[in-house]
């Protein structure tokens, strides 16, 4: 219930000011203020990773490139309470790390393919938190 709950106050943080989508900068400010303020969960700054890592703000320095321009937030509410639902019943711990890679593969669910900027193809890349 703890995680859910936490989902939910980052979801919030992102629908305060937005209707149905957020754009891809309002959130990594977001996140980037709360990372400052020091105000963020490890759910929360998990996905605020997984999708500052999803719009390339991390992966350009390992030649890869993702940029999602606006997400859907009921979208990406459902798909993240699913995956993180999924994960704890087969009893993946819910860190820090699992949270931004399960954030990144729902956005790279819903179409933000990250490239591989030198060979211009699919990067088949799951970030480890490492």
């Amino acid at each position: 219930m703890k995680t859910l709950a936490t989902i939910a106050t980052f979801i919030a943080l992102t629908t305060a000011a937005h209707a149905a989508d957020v754009s891809g900068e309002d959130l990594l400010d977001a996140c980037d203020s709360d990372l400052h303020t020091g105000e963020l969960g490890a759910m929360k700054e998990g996905m605020c990773l997984g999708y500052t890592m999803a719009s390339g703000q991390i992966l350009t320095v390992l030649g890869i490139s993702c940029a999602p321009s606006s997400v859907s937030v009921g979208a990406m509410r459902a798909l993240v309470i699913e995956q993180m639902r999924t994960a704890k019943k087969g009893g993946f711990p819910l860190s820090k790390t699992s949270a931004s890679q399960i954030f990144y593969l729902a956005l790279k669910y819903k179409g933000w393919v990250c490239k591989d900027r030198q060979a211009d193809a699919d990067a088949r890349f799951l970030p480890t938190g490492r």
